[in-house]
């Protein structure tokens, strides 16, 4: 009798706590992959491994069809560059060599059958003072819901949308996929203009906020709306292109009305951005004013967490110096070009200066990124010396946004 009931009584807790079990993982999201990031220069890093390398130091990008590797590092690979086909970047198109069938792990998963696209990227280093090894986007979305959660700086891999329970609670806006890409549709007002409806590449490669692309610009005469602006030339992956960065009266993103954003108006003749398939890009500077971006290609769905964005007081979101900098393999820090009318045209800085000392400080002892915000301390005055020649030269920077 006691053994009778001992039994028993194990088959009903057993029973129990299978269904207990069998409750709780309906609470619980089953993640495939949970990966941890870093950013720099608004940029999503994470560190992967392709056929058994070392740690490679790559940017999750959503706005690329192919995974990029810099040509740098290719080079230290086991990889077989023997095919060629055409890439675009945001700014230029060329023909690169690609490898087949290589394997990617990143976290706990192992990604067979990538096909990888060979671009040198020093520009982009030495604009932005990162290392990068290369870019990741469609081998990732294609195949798992991706969310990003900026808060947390973890990226979790669902292999369907039912495991993204988290989704119930997050603003929904329907995707399409075109040309591998995820583009949306939404509505933005320019000075006092009508309001204009466009669809947008959302991608988390682009640095900014906003980008117009060359088609658009021309068959609604942009240019002629901007009443207050800055030229620039934009730096892309395989080139760079005039360009023209201003603010928005308004832009529209899942429940939130954004006011005075940025947004960069395209002359780009190739590129993505020269393309008519879409009208423009939504980036970094607008999707990190949420506390989380999903994509859920298979289901055509984006979905935004709550909106966590606080003015800066301190630094501007545009550039307060009129300085484009870059970072050399010798690691001096270079003016690369001088905006007109701007604080540094003003008091004399040239192309070509050395940047030395900034606010006292060797800028041998900093990043290219923190000397660049630095230098969108907004109001400040700043001083600042630069070697021009065999000559040391000071200069008091008197910061202020261009736009």
């Amino acid at each position: 009798m006691i053994y009778f009931f001992n039994k028993s009584f194990s088959i009903i807790l057993l029973i129990v706590f299978l269904f207990s079990c069998g409750r709780n993982s309906t609470k619980v999201p089953l993640r495939f992959a949970e990966i941890s990031f870093s950013t720099s220069g608004n940029w999503i890093f994470i560190k992967l491994r392709i056929n058994n390398s070392d740690s490679l130091n790559f940017i999750i990008d959503s706005g690329v069809d192919e995974t990029i590797i810099n040509k740098r590092t290719a080079e230290l690979l086991n990889c077989k560059f023997d095919k060629k086909a055409n890439f675009s970047g945001a700014l230029g198109s060329d023909s690169v060599c690609f490898s087949e069938n290589n394997t990617i792990e990143v976290g706990n998963l192992k990604i067979d059958s990538i096909i990888l696209g060979q671009v040198p990227l020093e520009n982009l280093e030495q604009t932005f003072g990162v290392t990068i090894d290369g870019f990741i986007g469609e081998a990732l979305f294609k195949r798992y819901v991706v969310n990003i959660d900026f808060e947390k700086e973890r990226i979790q891999l669902f292999l369907d949308e039912k495991n993204f329970i988290q989704k119930d609670s997050l603003f929904s806006i329907d995707l399409k996929i075109i040309s591998k890409v995820p583009v949306i549709k939404t509505e933005f007002i320019i000075n006092n203009f009508d309001t204009m409806f466009g669809r947008f590449m959302v991608d988390l490669g682009y640095r900014n906020s906003i980008a117009f692309n060359t088609p658009f610009v021309n068959k609604n005469n942009l240019i002629a709306k901007i009443d207050n602006y800055y030229s620039f030339n934009a730096t892309g992956i395989l080139a760079e292109g005039k360009s023209y960065m201003a603010r928005l009266k308004s832009f529209i993103l899942g429940n939130q009305n954004l006011n005075n954003i940025t947004y960069m108006v395209s002359l780009s003749s190739s590129g993505t951005l020269s393309t008519d398939e879409y009208d423009g890009i939504i980036g970094m500077d607008v999707l990190t004013r949420f506390s989380s971006v999903c994509f859920d290609y298979r289901n055509n769905k984006m979905y935004l967490g709550k909106y966590i964005y606080i003015a800066d007081s301190i630094y501007s979101d545009v550039n307060c110096s009129g300085l484009e900098l870059k970072k050399l393999a010798n690691s001096s820090i270079i003016i690369n070009a001088v905006y007109n009318n701007s604080p540094a045209i003003e008091v004399g800085l040239k192309k070509g200066d050395e940047l030395i000392y900034i606010k006292g400080t060797s800028v041998n002892s900093l990043e290219l990124t923190e000397v660049k915000k630095i230098l969108r301390e907004k109001g400040k005055t700043i001083d600042i010396q630069v070697k021009r020649g065999y000559k040391n030269l000071n200069f008091k920077l008197n910061l202020r946004e261009l736009i």
